[in-house]
């Protein structure tokens, strides 16, 4: 037999998992996540309207069009929150952390 076989992956111990140094949340996905949403909704009331004996209202619209750029400025406001105020904190207390390599134990140099 001849055979040949390509692998991929990370293995991470729970310890390196639970020291990780914490990320920033991405702006990149908040927009992915609105236009996947957007595009859900608008293919959700075509179907409406395409199963729907006339007249067909409008209101769904005019709610999406009022309520999404509100809930989109809320969830950018979150994020940038996060990365400039929370994120900030917790990478500093992460950096000033310890692991004693004799027992695993973590600690902080200004605790």
């Amino acid at each position: 037999m001849v055979g040949r076989a390509t692998t991929r992956g990370v293995q991470q111990s729970a310890l390196s998992k639970s020291l990780a140094p914490p990320t920033k949340w991405s702006y990149l996905k908040l927009i992915l996540w609105s236009v996947v949403f957007s595009f859900v909704a608008f293919v959700a009331y075509i179907r409406v309207v395409m199963t729907s004996p006339p007249p067909v209202s409008s209101l769904p619209v005019k709610i999406y069009v009022a309520v999404a750029p509100l809930l989109f400025i809320f969830l950018f406001v979150l994020v940038w929150r996060h990365n400039h105020s929370t994120y900030q904190q917790k990478y500093s207390q992460w950096d000033d952390s310890y692991i004693c390599e004799r027992c695993g134990t973590v600690g902080s140099f200004t605790a």
